[in-house]
């Protein structure tokens, strides 16, 4: 009998298999493509890696074989320098010599700099012999092999070892320094002493205790690129003894920002205070801590129980025994006598959410009555599954159980609850394969609460037998309409096809797409078909290193024309240069450039990936328009200079928060936008020692722009949860939120008086919004993709822009040019149906200043359906009322004065900025990510992974290292990663939310104390974080993952291991940094796996986090670009099973480690879903 894994990815080493040379070492890596009991063959069979290692285990090459689109090998070679150390990453490059796959041999160093000197011209100005298309280091010249300079391909970036005009990241390792006799002095550091008091009850106290002396902190200094001398551009990290940041430093302008994290004597952070708050100076008073500091209180547990966000009242916390938060309540709910509460199953898995009304009062009563709820009963304090409607087919058993509104349920492992006519039975075919009921630790369905109503919204999901999703429906009681996807997934999880289907009332829409891939699962085309006809929706098409080089979008599939040809083009760092060329449109409507280190309009050259210069040009009139832009030392925008001075913004001045003081912005003067001047001179004012807006004042003109309507002092108010409550310049009396601080009733009063009501989905989505108008009421229905006003339907997305009906029973596409920042720039559809289009079918252009207030006077003609609801960045945008706002997912924002109406929900991991900060002003670095936080540019990101050091890893990363350690909800252990203990925590809170009565049984298991472990290991890793890590910026870069954490609701658990991934020469052969450790788990660890997995043997699991398979994959997998998503195996380790646990350490520069991860016999993990087909 045989048996045939089905999840397909096997790796082989050379001393095992054929080899692919006789004289080199080899680590082969297949990926399967299809199911067979037999070895396959060939690139369509088979994605092969090899990776070839010298006597010491180094890697000499990486082979993608036949990766490239013509087939040619794709190439990563390795540069070590005499002592063995790592210091060049060439770019990868394509190769066609030998047999695929062989050893390359020659010069392949030459090799890569003649392709990029062939392709990337323009970045490398001397010959190929003399280019540098690879990353480098640059090591100190001591024993700790610490890297004092990163460089990155390009001649821009090239380390000059003699001189210190370069591009390069640079970096410094000192101790601090200080004065006694001249504490104040510039000349020092002068690092402020804070400390924290606590009393019987654990409340804390801040005090300031002078100075820190000389020699007592680590200081780190990392240099960006655009660095030039002093210490503009520059941050500073000072650590203490334990490896803890006690002071991050950043100046503009000279004049230093600081930001200082204090902690109690159990190490927990329990102040922050931002870089307004002066900490510098003196202690902040009581209003400062209020408005400006960060404050967390925690149980005699370490249990975080209470934290005040700058400028919002105390939010409170209750645990239940097994150590997870069960309630949460902020300033508005306790104002109402009402909780948040989250229950689990015996998995740690939420199984509902609500709102618990009682009026007892304080977080320690709450805490003492959830107690009470457990000690002496049999209460458990889970809930489990019934087969009964009572109590929404669970038992209702855990805290609370009575005066509670039920939100949101979600259901695993089986379909038994109230599914609303959704589910299929078992073995109903969808596509090829047949629904699997085995659904032992999937998630299978969950109901939504509609706020405000009583309907539900219901949703099920459906897998085939490799634990995949097939199939999901969902029934919106509330709008009255269901939708239904069907996918057809091929072996390795690449979806093929999806059918769609929406129902509402008699609208019934069915839209099946089409997927193809090339032999390296790169998207070649996507069609779509709705009603009888299939239209191409983009078609790509890439570079011999996989970069996206051009897309084919519209028309009618069989056609041999499309609407539009866009091209890109790129820097040798991956950075976009080009969307088509505007110096030469031809028949494109729309061209984009940007540039960075070059410049053609007169702006700075930036180094970092700050964007310089844009500049564009549209077939409505050809005329080449652009910005160039200037930037503060905290790359803060300061001015965009347009090509018309009718466009410019100047003036951008800021606080050492990031609050704007002053902004002046040229434009339209007058209604028809034919004249221009000063259209807005903002002044903006403050509470005192406030992020708050109060006023501001325009000296420009006030009709236009920025409507200033007001000229008293406070023209803004707040609710105490920080979220606006009026304007008084547009007329705003009164804002309404719900608990989720999204607006619910908008009032305005005078020339644009009415009312604006907003339903929302108790997680959050937009489902309505009402306005009313004396006795005319519009509404607005948000049925998942399908937008409908006064229920007509209006419009429905897909990838390219939308679809809307054409007013004769069939459809129109329409399509939308975006530039780098998602903005959409050109709306335009094949009007006449003749297969091409011109400048008479653009159907609107749209321009924007930053912060996206719209240009006003030219190109401005529209029809069709006005295109609203995906504008700036991809966001609705609101005009209704006069509100002119900007509608994200978590706030709304105001483009005329480039702030948010409510507090950051994502504040905590931004400490020295603002909480209303838009895009932490940083507009040449990113785009907003839905109203939470700053999303860097694509290529931001892969510079962060692949130049741990480089400035993308540090301009996004280094301020959050320390804060990302702390203070979420779920964020239990603080700063972490310095003990073995540490680790282990951390796998607890990873697997177990939390968990701290688990922690002391591990701590039983590993014979340690309550904090941590041996003196040797001890001394080895705080040596290690200390002396090696330094500057690393990578493992604090860690923006995406926070953002993904975020919105699973479980942050911090790769994040608080910041520093280890460096620590190659403590990374053993198992992978383990210092070594595993060798223990019985001492509790259910619920586990996961990306990848193949062997039958027999250990393997590798790592703790699940969350639901989320791609913010597991992402974070916790050891190399998760290798593994699809689908090739996901999940479990329980039981407790008192053999287990062998610790850090992975690197694995490659392209994977840095610094995960979790478990040694486990998969035997013994329980519930997986990976199965064996007997042959």
């Amino acid at each position: 009998m045989k048996s045939l894994l089905l999840f397909g990815s096997f790796i082989f080493f050379g001393s095992l298999v054929s080899a692919q040379t006789g004289t080199e070492n080899y680590v082969q890596k297949k990926t399967y493509k299809k199911e067979s009991s037999t070895a396959l063959s060939g690139n369509t069979n088979v994605i092969e890696e090899i990776t070839y290692l010298d006597g010491l285990g180094r890697t000499k090459q990486t082979i993608g074989v036949d990766q490239s689109p013509s087939l040619q090998d794709i190439v990563t070679f390795i540069g070590y320098d005499a002592y063995g150390r790592q210091d060049k990453q060439y770019l990868p490059v394509p190769d066609a010599t030998g047999t695929a796959g062989s050893f390359k041999t020659g010069d392949i160093a030459l090799k890569a700099k003649t392709y990029y000197k062939s392709n990337y011209g323009s970045d490398f100005l001397g010959t190929a012999a003399t280019s540098n298309p690879y990353s480098e280091t640059r090591f100190e010249d001591s024993p700790l092999n610490r890297a004092i300079e990163q460089g990155a391909p390009g001649d821009a970036w090239e380390i000059n070892p003699t001189s210190d005009t370069d591009h390069s990241v640079k970096f410094e390792y000192k101790a601090n320094t200080h004065n006694p006799a001249s504490p104040t002095s510039s000349a020092n550091d002068n690092v402020r002493l804070y400390n924290v008091s606590l009393n019987t009850v654990y409340t804390p106290t801040l005090n300031l205790q002078g100075y820190y002396t000389a020699g007592e902190l680590y200081k780190s200094i990392v240099k960006n690129e655009n660095w030039t001398s002093g210490v503009n551009n520059t941050t500073e990290e000072f650590k203490d003894k334990q490896g803890r940041v006690v002071l991050k430093r950043t100046y503009n302008a000279s004049v230093p920002h600081d930001t200082y994290y204090v902690y109690d004597a159990y190490g927990n952070l329990t102040y922050v205070l931002p870089p307004k708050s002066e900490p510098q100076s003196a202690k902040p008073d009581a209003t400062e801590l209020s408005e400006l500091c960060y404050q967390y209180k925690y149980d005699k547990r370490n249990r975080l129980v209470e934290k005040k966000i700058p400028g919002k009242n105390v939010e409170f916390i209750v645990y239940n025994k097994l150590d997870q938060p069960v309630l949460t309540q902020d300033a508005n709910l306790k104002a109402q006598n009402k909780w948040l509460y989250t229950k689990y199953d015996a998995f740690g898995r939420v199984v509902s959410t609500g709102l618990f009304t009682n009026s007892s009062g304080s977080q320690a009563i709450m805490q003492a009555a959830l107690d009470n709820h457990y000690n002496g009963t049999a209460n458990k304090a889970w809930e489990e599954k019934t087969t009964t409607s009572t109590n929404n087919y669970y038992t209702n058993q855990s805290y609370p159980t009575s005066s509670i509104e039920v939100l949101t349920l979600n259901y695993y492992d089986n379909y038994t609850f109230n599914t609303a006519g959704l589910k299929l039975n078992a073995g109903t075919l969808v596509f090829d394969d047949n629904v699997e009921y085995t659904t032992k630790g999937l998630p299978t369905g969950s109901r939504v609460k509609v706020l405000g109503q009583t309907s539900w919204i219901t949703s099920v999901m459906h897998y085939d037998d490799k634990g995949r999703v097939i199939y999901s429906a969902s029934n919106n009681a509330f709008l009255g309409s269901t939708d239904k996807v069907k996918q057809d997934l091929d072996f390795i999880g690449n979806v093929l096809a999806t059918e769609a289907t929406h129902t509402k009332g008699s609208m019934n829409v069915v839209t099946l797409d089409n997927y193809t891939y090339d032999h390296v699962n790169r998207l070649l085309k996507h069609t779509q078909t709705l009603n009888g006809r299939t239209e191409l929706i983009a078609e790509n098409a890439y570079s011999e290193t996989g970069e996206l080089k051009s897309k084919k979008v519209g028309n009618i599939a069989t056609s041999s024309s499309r609407l539009q040809t866009v091209d890109y083009t790129y820097n040798v760092r991956g950075w976009l240069k080009q969307i088509n060329n505007p110096a030469s449109l031809g028949s494109d409507l729309f061209g984009f450039k940007l540039n960075y280190n070059t410049a053609g309009h007169g702006a700075t050259p930036l180094y970092n990936g700050n964007i310089a210069e844009t500049e564009w040009k549209t077939q409505n009139d050809n005329v080449l328009r652009w910005y160039n832009y200037s930037y503060d030392n905290l790359n803060r925008l300061t001015a965009g200079t347009a090509n018309s001075t009718n466009y410019n913004v100047s003036g951008i001045t800021y606080d050492k928060n990031g609050n704007i003081l002053t902004l002046t912005r040229r434009g339209q003067t007058n209604a028809s936008a034919s004249t221009f001047g000063n259209m807005d001179v903002l002044t903006y004012g403050y509470s005192s020692y406030s992020n708050k807006l109060l006023n501001v004042n325009d000296t420009g003109n006030t009709t236009y722009g920025f409507k200033d309507s007001s000229g008293a002092t406070t023209q803004y108010t707040y609710d105490i949860n920080g979220n606006l409550t009026s304007d008084a310049n547009k007329g705003i009396t009164s804002v309404l939120y719900n608990h989720l601080n999204m607006p619910t009733k908008i009032t305005v009063t005078g020339a644009d008086a009415g009312v604006l009501d907003y339903t929302y989905s108790a997680d959050g989505i937009k489902l309505q919004k009402k306005k009313t108008v004396g006795a005319n009421v519009t509404t607005m229905d948000y049925a998942g993709n399908f937008i409908y006003e006064n229920n007509v339907l209006k419009q429905f997305y897909q990838p390219e822009g939308y679809v809307e009906p054409d007013g004769n029973g069939s459809y129109q596409y329409v399509y939308q040019y975006q530039d780098i920042w998602g903005n959409t720039r050109i709306t335009y559809a094949d009007d006449n149906n003749n297969g091409s289009v011109n400048s008479s079918e653009i159907r609107r252009e749209q321009n924007y200043y930053p912060y996206g207030l719209e240009h006003k006077g030219y190109n401005g003609s529209s029809y069709g359906v006005k295109n609203n609801l995906k504008t700036y960045q991809g966001q609705e945008f609101t005009e209704d009322l006069g509100l002119n706002t900007h509608e994200w997912k978590y706030r709304m924002s105001d483009p005329s004065i480039g702030r948010f109406w409510q507090i950051d929900p994502l504040a905590e991991d931004y400490t020295y900025n603002s909480t209303y900060a838009f895009q932490e002003n940083k507009m040449g670095m990113g785009t907003e990510l839905e109203g939470a936080e700053l999303l860097p540019h694509p290529w931001m990101v892969a510079d962060a992974a692949a130049n741990p050091n480089g400035v993308s890893a540090h301009a996004f990363g280094i301020s959050n290292g320390l804060a990302n350690t702390v203070t979420g909800t779920w964020n239990a252990v603080t700063n972490p990663g310095q003990t073995l203990k540490g680790m282990a925590n951390m796998m607890i809170v990873g697997a177990s939310q939390g968990n701290p009565s688990s922690m002391l049984a591990l701590d039983n298991a590993l014979g340690s104390d309550s904090f941590g472990t041996s003196a040797a290991m001890s001394q080895a890793l705080d040596g290690a974080v200390n002396d090696v890590v330094n500057g690393n910026g990578f493992e604090r870069g860690t923006v995406i993952g926070e953002v993904l954490g975020a919105v699973a609701v479980t942050k911090g658990t790769t994040t608080a291991l910041k520093g280890l991934s460096t620590l190659n020469k403590l990374t053993t052969a198992e992978g383990f940094l210092l070594g595993g450790v060798n223990i019985k788990a001492p509790f259910n660890i619920p586990v996961q796996r990306f990848g193949l997995m062997k039958v027999d043997g250990v393997n590798h699991f790592s703790p699940q986090i969350g639901s989320s398979k791609l913010l597991n994959r992402t974070f916790n997998a050891i190399k998760p670009e290798f593994n699809s998503l689908d090739l996901f195996t999940k479990g329980i380790i039981p407790k008192g099973t053999p287990i062998k646990f610790g850090i992975v350490g690197p694995q490659s520069l392209k994977y840095p480690g610094g995960n979790i991860q478990i040694l486990a016999n998969p035997k013994n993990v329980l519930n997986q879903e990976s199965k064996l087909i007997n042959q």
